[in-house]
């Protein structure tokens, strides 16, 4: 029981400095971030516009990057918040636009005796 109780606390103990040292290398943005269901970030997919995904999504997200490279080729990266503990994602990569890249990463913590 005491080993079961040890691990478990240094489990909690590693996904909250994981988590905190997330949140710490996260760039800061003056947006508010949202929150958006996984289901919601599901059902994203590559090649649509920014106004399609801020549609389906039902907020902007955070502006976390702006590359204008020349006149006709500009790179955006945009972050949204998953709905769920302690912690989730979707950073969506943008070109010209168009959604060409897209990560979803979440933290979920379970635990099994």
């Amino acid at each position: 029981m005491i080993y079961k109780t040890a691990v478990l606390g240094a489990s909690v103990l590693c996904a909250s400095l994981w988590v905190c040292g997330i949140a710490g290398a996260r760039p800061h943005t003056s947006e508010p971030p949202c929150r958006i269901s996984k289901e919601a970030a599901e059902s994203v997919a590559l090649e649509e516009s920014l106004t399609s995904v801020v549609t389906k999504l039902g907020c902007p997200g955070a502006l976390r990057s702006v590359e204008v490279l020349t006149e006709d080729l500009a790179f955006q990266t945009r972050v949204w918040m998953l709905d769920v503990m302690p912690y989730g994602e979707l950073r969506g990569e943008f070109i010209n636009g168009q959604l060409h890249g897209m990560t979803k990463a979440w933290l979920d913590l379970s635990v099994n005796y």
